[in-house]
């Protein structure tokens, strides 16, 4: 993941994220013999605030986001994957900075990849309800200023 921010106030990040996550591959039985499995990677691209509470760009933050997340479904039963889909997603977070001289950013976040258009048009052609998808993420980074 490649991370973008923009100090707007000494204590206040506007934020930006975008990358390639792989997600876990899960195993969904078998078929006519053959074994099965499904999971999804996911594309997203986020923007967001992150806020210092204790000293300007170091200490504990908390940080939200919105964003368009691509999830790209895969499988392995014949070869072939469903559509790739966009959704609205909403991801929070707390996170600390250990110093503005030694700037690791360790953080926990909390995603729900799919709020909004899971029952858009694709969702109708396949008459199925997509289930919400989660995730908890734990992140360790260092910052280089430009």
């Amino acid at each position: 993941m490649f991370h973008f921010y923009y100090r707007v106030i000494p204590k206040l990040d506007i934020t930006g994220r975008v990358g390639y996550l792989v997600g876990f591959r899960q195993d969904a039985g078998s078929l006519l013999g053959q074994s099965i499995s499904t999971g999804f990677n996911l594309l997203p691209i986020w923007a967001g605030a992150r806020y210092f509470f204790m000293e300007n760009g170091a200490g504990v933050y908390g940080a939200a986001e919105i964003g368009l997340n691509v999830l790209i479904p895969t499988t392995s039963a014949d070869g072939t994957a469903p559509d790739s889909r966009a959704r609205l997603g909403v991801n929070v977070g707390v996170g600390y900075v250990i110093s503005k001289e030694l700037p690791i950013d360790l953080r926990v976040q909390f995603t729900m990849y799919n709020l909004l258009f899971k029952n858009g048009a694709d969702a109708a052609l396949l008459q199925v309800d997509e289930p919400n998808y989660f995730g908890i993420g734990l992140s360790a980074g260092y910052t280089f200023q430009l």
